[in-house]
């Protein structure tokens, strides 16, 4: 059985400096429900640009030339209480989702898990808000 599209697709920003990544994971994203309002390749361009669009979540690179991932998911969440923010990277490690948490990320995903599905997986308050309540 094919997962039902939510409602509203899922609102999404991809911070990551690399430009092939951010491409490579807008394709992802378009596949099930969740729509990537927009791009940023470091920390300040992410602040205006979640300032901007009103993402419901941001999926941030956890190396960026400006800082790191960790960082600015801590001030994103500052910034937009809403906003849930997912940090990936090269690496996997449980003790990098442990990390994403501790600074008020929603969590970890290694890039190469990153797709729409384990997305909405890893914010299910937020899918299930976008889907009127039902799971996707």
């Amino acid at each position: 059985m094919e997962p039902r599209r939510a409602a509203h697709p899922l609102r999404v920003l991809l911070v990551d400096n690399q430009p092939a990544a951010r491409c490579a994971a807008r394709q992802l994203a378009g596949h099930a429900g969740v729509s990537v309002v927009g791009l940023a390749g470091d920390g300040d361009q992410a602040l205006a640009t979640a300032a901007a669009c009103a993402p419901d979540v941001a999926v941030v690179d956890m190396l960026l030339p400006d800082g790191n991932g960790y960082a600015l998911a801590r001030r994103l969440r500052d910034r937009f209480p809403e906003l849930r923010v997912v940090v990936t990277g090269h690496e996997s490690h449980p003790r990098l989702g442990a990390l994403a948490q501790s600074v008020g990320a929603a969590g970890f995903l290694p890039l190469p898990a990153l797709t729409a599905e384990t997305l909405l997986a890893l914010v299910p308050a937020v899918a299930a808000h976008r889907t009127g309540g039902l799971a996707a």
